[in-house]
C-alpha cells in the first residue's frame, strides 16, 4: 500500500513534459482499386460498403476507381463515394494498372466492382501481408443469392483457386513493392486469362509467395454468371484448369527426359558415330 501511495506521488510531481506520450500505432494502410465501366448498377453498393467498412472495422483505408469510357452514371456515382477517381482507357487490366499506380497504400487490392469483402476481410489480408517478403493473394468467394446453383459454383471456385489454379479472381491482393517496384502488373493486351498471368509473373518472375485465405471471405454477384449461364461457366473453369494442368505436367516432362537441342527444335545428335 505505501508503495503504491509513493508511485502515485512520484507521478504528481513530474511535470507533464517529463511524462512518456503513448501514440496509438498506425494501422497498414491499404489501397482498395476498382475498375469500373458501365458499371452502375453495382458500383454504388461496392462502394458503400467499403465506405462502411472504413469507418466501423479499418480507418486506413484508401478507395480508387479507374473509371473506363462508361455511357451510363458509373463516373457520377464513384465521384461520391471514392477517395480518388482515375479517368483510364478501354479494357479492365488498363484501368487496374493506371488507378493502381496512383494508389498510395502499401497493400493493394484489386476489387471488382460488384464484389464486396465481407466483415474482417481487410484486417485479415494486412495480417497475411505482414508476413514479410513480396506476396499476391485471393479470398474465398460467396455468392450475393443462395441458391443451388450459385454455392456449388462458388464451391467448385474455391477449390480450383486452392489446389489446382491460382488466378481468376474478383479480388486479387498485393504488396505495393510487386506492382510498383517489380513491376508485375497486368497485361493490357490479353482478353482472357490476365489474371491468371498476373499471378504467375507475380509468383515465377517475383517470386512472390501465394495466399490463399480460405477462411476469409468476399461476396459476389452472379448476375454475369446468369447471364452467361452456370453450366457454361462451370464447364470453362474445368476446362481452362485442366488445359493449364496439362501444360505444367508437360514441361516438367520436356525437362527431364527431353535434351536441350530437342527442345530447341534441333535434332537430337547421336552418342556415338553411325
Amino acid at each position: 500500500m505505501l508503495k503504491k501511495l509513493q508511485i502515485q506521488q512520484n507521478l504528481r510531481m513530474k511535470a507533464p513534459g517529463d511524462m512518456a506520450t503513448i501514440t496509438p500505432s498506425v494501422p497498414t494502410k491499404v489501397s482498395v482499386i476498382i475498375p469500373a465501366r458501365n458499371e452502375e448498377r453495382c458500383l454504388e453498393d461496392t462502394l458503400r460498403s467499403l465506405q462502411n467498412i472504413r469507418k466501423h472495422e479499418y480507418p486506413n483505408l484508401e478507395i480508387i476507381v479507374g473509371v473506363g469510357p462508361s455511357k451510363d452514371g458509373t463516373h457520377e456515382i464513384a465521384c461520391v463515394y471514392a477517395d480518388r477517381v482515375v479517368n483510364v482507357g478501354e479494357g479492365p487490366s488498363r484501368a487496374r494498372n493506371e488507378a493502381g499506380w496512383c494508389a498510395s497504400g502499401e497493400i493493394l487490392v484489386f476489387l471488382d466492382a460488384d464484389a464486396v469483402p465481407l466483415a474482417g476481410a481487410i484486417r485479415e489480408i494486412v495480417k497475411a501481408m505482414e508476413r514479410g517478403g513480396h506476396a499476391v493473394g485471393t479470398c474465398a468467394m460467396c455468392p450475393d443469392v443462395s441458391n443451388w446453383k450459385s454455392l456449388a459454383l462458388a464451391r467448385l471456385k474455391n477449390t480450383i483457386r486452392k489446389w489446382l489454379h491460382r488466378g481468376c479472381s474478383e479480388l486479387i491482393f498485393c504488396d505495393r513493392s510487386l506492382f510498383i517496384d517489380e513491376g508485375v502488373q497486368f497485361d493490357v493486351e490479353m482478353r482472357m486469362g490476365e489474371l491468371s498471368d498476373f499471378f504467375k509473373r507475380a509468383m515465377q518472375g517475383a517470386k512472390a509467395r501465394y495466399e490463399y485465405l480460405h477462411n476469409v471471405k468476399y461476396q459476389f454477384s452472379v448476375r454475369r454468371y446468369e447471364e452467361v449461364g452456370y453450366e457454361r461457366v462451370m464447364l470453362q473453369w474445368i476446362g481452362w484448369t485442366l488445359v493449364r494442368r496439362f501444360k505444367k505436367v508437360r514441361q516438367k516432362l520436356e525437362g527431364k527426359y527431353w535434351s536441350i537441342e530437342y527442345r530447341a527444335g534441333q535434332p537430337r545428335k547421336p552418342s556415338t558415330p553411325m
